[in-house]
């Protein structure tokens, strides 16, 4: 498998799939990487992958910096752990939640609102999108297809990845279902989300290990790891943050 036959291509200055660096090499990256988020962000990813956490975190870290930032809901496959659940957290970090209204209404795809729409507009905000997990969720996005392609400078799309999970535990079903979620979603990924954990009892082995094969997935693919996610309750020692492939976001309350 290969970047080819997946259609897409590593961001330009983001570390590439294959290419270790020094410690002093990955400790700057990450330095530089906390604030290089693209206008607008969309994680997805296989249901349970904690697509949502990170989203959520990515947001907050964003407002907490001062960006003016919002997060959209668009997740509607688990109506039980969405980012609207996150609403008061959001609003005290400065985040603007925009939720799309399905879990009201018990819709298939997302009510599009006048603030959705804004999305595509000439802004400085920062968007970060949570969208549903799977391939129904993937759908949802294929109807801005369109406005999508006029931003594609400022746009990344994130597979979220928990090796810990039997549906995404090998490179070759990582890279089967970035396939499917590109064909329903009609847009390509554009970089990786190492989410792979045990809740409160990851371990740095664990770490390691989802490293090692969500790096092989960078290696096949040319995907860059852009983020790497680290439960805020685990302690795990500098030297093994230090050897992880992307910038470390913190995040807490990981679906499992």
């Amino acid at each position: 498998m290969t970047d080819q036959t997946l259609g897409v291509h590593a961001a330009e200055g983001r570390v590439q799939g294959g290419r270790r660096r020094t410690g002093e090499q990955i400790t700057r990256l990450k330095d530089e990487r906390k604030d290089d988020m693209k206008r607008i962000t969309i994680l997805t990813g296989a249901f349970g992958s904690g697509k949502t956490e990170c989203a959520v975190s990515l947001a907050r870290a964003a407002g907490r910096r001062g960006d003016d930032v919002a997060l959209i809901d668009m997740d509607i496959v688990n109506a039980f752990f969405r980012s609207t659940f996150q609403e008061e957290k959001l609003t005290a970090d400065n985040v603007e939640l925009i939720a799309t209204g399905t879990a009201k209404i018990g819709a298939d795809m997302p009510v599009v609102t006048p603030e959705i729409m804004s999305v595509f507009t000439g802004s400085d905000r920062r968007v970060v999108i949570d969208l549903g997990g799977d391939e129904t969720g993937a759908r949802a996005l294929g109807q801005f297809k369109s406005n999508f392609e006029k931003l594609e400078e400022d746009l990344d799309v994130l597979c979220v990845v928990n090796t810990c999970r039997p549906m995404t535990d090998t490179p070759e079903k990582i890279i089967q279902m970035i396939e499917k979620m590109q064909g329903s979603s009609r847009l390509k990924v554009t970089g990786l989300v190492n989410n792979s954990n045990l809740s409160v009892k990851t371990t740095p082995e664990v770490l390691l290990e989802g490293d090692e094969i969500v790096g092989e997935v960078s290696r096949r693919t040319g995907l860059p790891v852009v983020y790497h996610a680290i439960h805020q309750d685990v302690d795990i020692p500098g030297e093994v943050r230090e050897k992880l492939e992307g910038a470390l976001i913190e995040v807490e309350g990981l679906n499992l």
